[in-house]
């Protein structure tokens, strides 16, 4: 129960934090402003909701993708939220759906996700990340997502580090620092190709 209320509280962040949100092929989200491109996704700021920096694309079969720092701060750090979305959904907003997600590489992550709708009318799923999953997001090629052993959708993630490190020096940058003291290098030292 306790589970839940934080997810349907964050879930609520969230819902403030990209209520403008919608399937990019339809319209652009007017609270939030472009930040860059890289490869084929958008890096954003939402101007209206604490500044918070995102990146999101969408699929040619139109399975819509973000990832982006909340709106809200806890332990003096914004916490990164991913969200699913798809015209041909019918999700039942308020509804936790446990879904899995296979990345190419073999990491596995599974969940909950809540299901919510925007002021626009557009549903999506979202959920908050963890640096694993973040890593993982950065430098895989693909994901596939299942729901009940069913396929809901795939996409390829190119250019995804490249955004990823482009989306951190936009949230940086909002919150007052210096973007080029974004680090090059992995916590094992590896140094990033941003442009991958």
């Amino acid at each position: 129960m306790k589970t839940k209320v934080a997810l349907v509280l964050y879930s609520l962040a969230i819902a403030v934090a990209s209520s403008g949100i919608t399937t990019i092929a339809k319209a652009e989200d007017k609270a939030a402003v472009l930040w860059a491109h890289v490869g084929p996704w958008d890096v954003k700021v939402n101007r209206q909701h604490q500044d918070g920096c995102f990146m999101q694309s969408a699929t040619s079969a139109g399975l819509g993708t973000r990832v982006g720092f909340a709106a809200f701060e806890e332990d003096g750090k914004r916490p990164l939220y991913w969200m699913l979305w798809q015209d041909s959904w019918s999700l039942e907003p308020g509804r936790l759906y446990y879904v899995n997600v296979e990345f190419n590489g073999g990491f596995r992550w599974h969940g909950n996700m809540l299901a919510v709708r925007s002021g626009n009318g557009v549903r999506y799923l979202t959920q908050r990340v963890d640096p694993d999953f973040t890593r993982q997001f950065a430098f895989d090629t693909g994901f596939r997502l299942y729901y009940r052993s069913q396929l809901m959708g795939h996409a390829q993630l190119n250019g995804t580090r490249a955004a990823m490190y482009e989306m951190a020096r936009c949230q940086i940058t909002m919150n007052g620092g210096d973007p080029d003291a974004v680090s090059t290098r992995r916590s094992d030292g590896v140094v990033i190709d941003p442009f991958r």
